[in-house]
């Protein structure tokens, strides 16, 4: 068998097969049955504020809530301001 013949044989083959392909208007996702979904909404959450200014947004909102107290002291940082624990290090400070 030669060169030829061999192509035409498997496009032949192939033929019956690629007229039974899904086409992309038929196409039915399957419904849901893992976290993918909600895990990437996270990842397009997270990249939508990749730099994390929301993440201290409820606790920026409640300090808005309260009254300006006289000696209270803010602390800016990075991770390991983020860790520390000001409440054993600063007892009785606002």
């Amino acid at each position: 068998m030669n060169t030829r013949t061999a192509c035409l044989l498997f496009a032949l083959t192939l033929l019956p097969a690629a007229a039974r392909c899904q086409l992309v208007d038929e196409f039915k996702p399957p419904s849901q049955t893992c976290c993918l979904v909600s895990a990437a909404q996270r990842l397009a959450d997270q990249l939508q504020d990749w730099n994390q200014l929301s993440r201290y947004q409820a606790d920026n909102e409640r300090l808005k809530a309260l009254q300006a107290v006289p000696g209270r002291v803010v602390f800016l940082g990075d991770s390991i301001t983020d860790g520390w624990r000001l409440a054993n290090s600063f007892p009785d400070k606002p």
